[in-house]
């Protein structure tokens, strides 16, 4: 019967604008807490089944077609634990004067026109996008961090190296980026199932198979699916490779080159110096007699910089005209010496970063992202802080590749405020089910301004968020 139902609805709206979320708080007290807990405990103390919600969320209301209030006042707040990726969640009342619907958070007079439930869509609170690629195992890596570029760069045209050769894929990182296409990790002999699925994604129609080390079981795998394979120098290794990539991209005009001695934690960083050449489109050069070859040419076919890179290499800078040694001998120290010539030096542009742990087999993975790459501790940021500081507004994505350890979660909500300017533990509301809720701070409630700066905005006494939660509970 409509018409009843049309009565239902309108005495159930009526008495939602009587009795607000907050009226119903108070009457329920902590018992109120519970709810949020979960329907099985709600049921014992309720005697009646809790109404499911999602998390984060303020009631059950239609959703807004965008990510703010627009020109309607709204109440916002963000809850941690609640998007996948461990993104932020905004979460807002829209409100409307008379609006037949629940009162939620709004002021006197006015009731919920929407809600607001988005995961990291705020520009002004997450700018710079989070992506995590959770995996050791680095093709998957490849394949998971070309998908997280979100768009950027991809075209039909993919260039693919054998996954063990790390040396080969710093090589040709940079000539794959001259092509503007993504480089691809492969296994040697055939196609792996993430690999398969990025290049459907991104309508790979045809495949440069790079180097040598890749079968024809790859070109078989890649005929099934209708993408034209093309060899590349078939016959090169990384050597040989490195010495006709490095005349290809001097001919282009390149007039900077990233040197790594075959040898040691040089060696073992050809991933940083590829993804650091790639970022600018510079060759790699293997070994220091190379590069000193280079650096005696004549003027206008020589390069002007070399980058030397790791401590083996780094030595002997005094040999090669234009060396501007890395010398650090640690992961953290290397990559933040190479992050930040990347952008501050050299002003990269593309604006990404990738983000692996020491010791992750994935890192030659990373290449695949397409940026700079920084490597940090187990599951912390000890060692690369300063360098995300100094250059937190030069970079508008980032990839945290890599499994066993990856950052922690207290360690993801630190760069998540780092790198978009806020203070994480500010904004965050209690995860769950939207009971409780822990607001923003006065200065920071107009249509959920959030703070973009370290400084904060709003000195707080000493036992603001203490009150808050006692408030909240009482």
């Amino acid at each position: 019967m409509p018409e009843l139902d049309g009565i239902a609805e309108g005495a159930a709206r009526w008495l939602a604008r009587r009795h607000t979320r907050r009226s119903f708080l108070g009457r329920l007290g902590r018992g109120a807490v519970f709810v949020a807990g979960g329907s099985t405990l709600a049921t014992l103390l309720l005697e009646q089944e809790a109404e499911a919600r999602v998390c984060g969320q303020s009631g059950v209301s239609t959703k807004c077609d965008t990510y703010d209030c627009g020109d309607v006042w709204g109440w916002c707040w963000y809850a941690s634990g609640c998007c996948a990726g461990g993104e932020l969640k905004k979460i807002c009342d829209c409100c409307r004067a008379d609006h037949p619907n629940v009162h939620g958070y709004c002021p006197s007079g006015t009731n919920v026109l929407c809600i607001v439930e988005s995961c990291g869509a705020d520009p002004r609170v997450q700018v710079v996008s989070l992506r995590r690629v959770t995996t050791d195992e680095v093709i998957a890596a490849s394949a998971l961090a070309s998908r997280a570029r979100a768009g950027e760069g991809q075209g039909p045209v993919v260039w693919m190296v054998n996954a063990a050769d790390p040396l080969l894929a710093a090589v040709v990182a940079p000539v794959a980026v001259r092509a503007n296409a993504i480089l691809l990790l492969t296994d040697g002999s055939g196609l792996a199932a993430q690999t398969i699925a990025e290049l459907q994604r991104l309508g790979t129609a045809r495949a440069v198979l790079a180097g040598t080390g890749i079968g024809p079981g790859v070109e078989q795998a890649l005929a099934r699916y209708g993408i034209v394979a093309e060899r590349h120098e078939p016959s090169a290794d990384a050597i040989v490779m490195s010495r006709r990539t490095t005349e290809e991209l001097l001919a282009a005009g390149a007039r900077r080159v990233v040197c790594i001695e075959p040898a040691g934690f040089s060696l073992a960083a050809a991933p940083l110096a590829g993804a650091l050449a790639a970022a600018k489109g510079y060759p790699v050069v293997i070994g220091v007699d190379a590069a000193r070859e280079l650096s005696v040419r004549a003027a206008g076919a020589r390069p002007v910089l070399t980058y030397m890179v790791g401590p083996e290499a780094a030595s002997r800078a005094g040999e090669v005209q234009g060396g501007h040694p890395f010398h650090s001998a640690d992961w953290a120290s290397l990559s933040s010496e190479m992050f930040t010539a990347a952008f501050q030096t050299e002003n990269v542009g593309g604006g990404r970063l990738a983000l692996v742990p020491a010791g992750s087999p994935a890192l030659h993975g990373a290449l695949s992202f397409g940026g700079p790459i920084l490597v940090h501790g187990s599951g912390v940021l000890e060692g690369v802080r300063d360098a995300l500081f100094q250059s937190r507004d030069r970079f508008r994505s980032a990839a945290l590749i890599g499994g066993a350890n990856a950052l922690s979660t207290q360690a993801y909500y630190e760069l998540q405020s780092i790198v978009n300017g806020f203070e994480a533990h500010k904004l965050i509301g209690v995860a769950g089910q939207g009971l409780p809720v822990i607001d923003q701070p006065l200065a920071e409630r107009p249509v959920g301004l959030a703070r973009r700066s370290s400084a904060s905005q709003v000195q707080a006494e000493s036992r603001y968020w203490t009150d808050r939660v006692r408030s909240l509970g009482s």
